[in-house]
């Protein structure tokens, strides 16, 4: 019966249809609140007339009748569409206060920072209410799955140093694939595009990672990524402390056990040559440095306290230089 009398009534005029006694009350049933409950996330993956939107929030317990709500939201002239994105609601919510949740989508503002590693990225995402750490970090170790998304080659076993670290707006809830796909896009636009499509992007990506974890001040990138570009040259085997720390998933200064018994081939001390991956998603001034590496002759550097570093053409030179490193960090200490 209710369709009939929609149908016959259906040109005479919202304030009309809800001037009949039957009507207002099917309405007003329609329209009254569910028993209180918790948040839900709805998220819309495309902008919705605003009848499909409603219908989805009855089928999520959110309302009590998409038909009911239509009416309502004609009679108050509110937009007839959704916009995509996600939506924060919850059963017992009035009619205006969906109404007014439906106005704007959620938005996490996320920031994904230069010389995390993925996994380190996964979990402020989940901190953040974006997506699951474990579902991010499942589809970081697929590559192939994002082949049609980008223009770009990518890489074989892990999207590490290709997610691009930025401040993204994200919703709540969101699929995983939808947040990569984000960062893969943004790395093709500044990295891949900015950098002018280099044919040794691989080889780019991977020593600017270890630029970004070893390098703080941005004036000695291009040396320390020239200095990772001789190393490789003269056969020397790279000894960078951040590929131990990324194959232990730690973030600290390694003792010189850690560094002598870490079995992995991202332990460059052991292992010549780059790592496997690039160790962290690194900034454009490092991606930089490694696209355009500063020539010299050095071989060796040591940071200091006071984030400079000391470079030397010589391993006797270099000794030299961590006792200055050594005496400079106690004298810190003190």
């Amino acid at each position: 019966m209710a369709k009939a009398v929609r149908k016959v009534l259906a040109g005479t005029g919202v304030l009309v249809l809800l001037g009949g006694g039957l009507f207002v009350t099917k309405v007003r049933s329609g329209l009254a609140q569910l028993p209180s409950g918790p948040d839900k996330v709805i998220r819309f993956r495309e902008n919705l007339d605003s009848t499909e939107a409603f219908r989805k929030l009855e089928e999520a317990k959110i309302i009590r009748d998409a038909g009911a709500l239509g009416w309502y939201a004609k009679y108050k002239r509110t937009s007839s569409r959704v916009r995509r994105g996600s939506y924060r609601l919850h059963p017992g919510m009035t009619a205006d206060e969906v109404l007014n949740a439906l106005k704007l989508p959620v938005v996490l503002k996320v920031r994904l920072r230069e010389n995390e590693w993925a996994s380190r990225a996964a979990k402020r995402l989940e901190s953040e209410g974006v997506c699951k750490a474990k579902d991010y970090m499942a589809l970081v170790n697929d590559p192939a799955a994002f082949a049609s998304s980008v223009s770009f080659p990518l890489p074989k076993t892990s999207l590490e140093g290709y997610l691009f670290p930025d401040t993204y707006n994200f919703a709540p809830e969101m699929d995983p694939r939808e947040v990569i796909e984000t960062q893969l896009k943004t790395f093709e636009k500044k990295v891949w595009d900015g950098l002018n499509q280099p044919k040794n992007l691989d080889h780019i990506v991977n020593v600017a990672a270890m630029v970004e974890l070893e390098a703080s001040r941005k004036d000695e990138r291009g040396l320390v990524a020239g200095i990772i570009e001789n190393r490789l040259a003269k056969g020397m085997k790279l000894q960078i402390d951040a590929t131990v720390l990324y194959a232990k998933q730690v973030w600290k200064d390694p003792t010189g056990r850690e560094v002598r018994e870490t079995v992995s081939p991202y332990n460059t001390y052991k292992v010549a040559g780059l790592p496997p991956t690039p160790i962290c998603s690194p900034s454009m001034e490092s991606l930089r440095a490694a696209a355009s590496p500063t020539k010299s002759d050095f071989l060796y550097y040591v940071g200091l306290p006071n984030e400079t570093s000391l470079f030397a053409k010589t391993y006797e030179e270099h000794l030299v230089n961590v006792k200055k490193m050594i005496a400079a960090r106690k004298a810190a200490q003190k």
